[in-house]
């Protein structure tokens, strides 16, 4: 966010807490979520994002997230739709454009999901820890300060957070 000039790390946490809605909304799978996520985040640590256009990225962000991990992605008028008409479809494809671009065509990235999947497997972490564990890593998505943090160790953390609770271990 220091690249930032017009946005904050409170209006990205409304960003992604709207996102979250969407992601349900469409019924999204989970990875679909982190990625979007992810994407955000990298392409405004490297371009200046004026509040006006930051629902347009985080949109363009889960049209591209979306493409890479659904079976079928919405379509762009979806997008455009999910966000009021308040852009249009030629303004949510330059978005894409200039997001793939920014990025390098770089959108396989390690994000918190499959380490999360990975280590609650390893642990044989029973359907009450399971569903805490994600709902703590879930949650870090929103805080811009989690960004410090490797995603294996966010992971790492909740499900020892969610195996030391007292009601959800019993």
């Amino acid at each position: 966010m220091s690249r930032q000039n017009d946005i904050n790390a409170k209006m990205r946490a409304i960003l992604i807490d709207w996102l979250v809605e969407v992601h349900m909304k469409f019924r999204l799978v989970p990875e679909t979520l982190y990625l979007c996520v992810n994407i955000i985040d990298r392409y405004c640590s490297m371009v200046s994002v004026p509040r006006s256009k930051l629902q347009l990225v985080g949109v363009t962000a889960l049209l591209i997230a979306c493409k890479y991990e659904e079976i079928y992605p919405p379509e762009v008028r979806d997008c455009v739709y999910i966000t009021d008409r308040a852009y249009q479809n030629s303004e949510v494809l330059d978005m894409e454009q200039d997001i793939v671009h920014k990025l390098e065509f770089k959108i396989t990235v390690p994000t918190a999901y499959p380490f999360l999947q990975r280590f609650l497997s390893i642990v044989k972490a029973p359907t009450l820890v399971k569903h805490a564990a994600n709902y703590y890593t879930e949650r870090t998505l929103q805080e811009h300060e989690m960004l410090q943090y490797r995603p294996s160790l966010i992971c790492a953390s909740a499900i020892l957070l969610a195996m030391n609770h007292e009601e959800i271990a019993e």
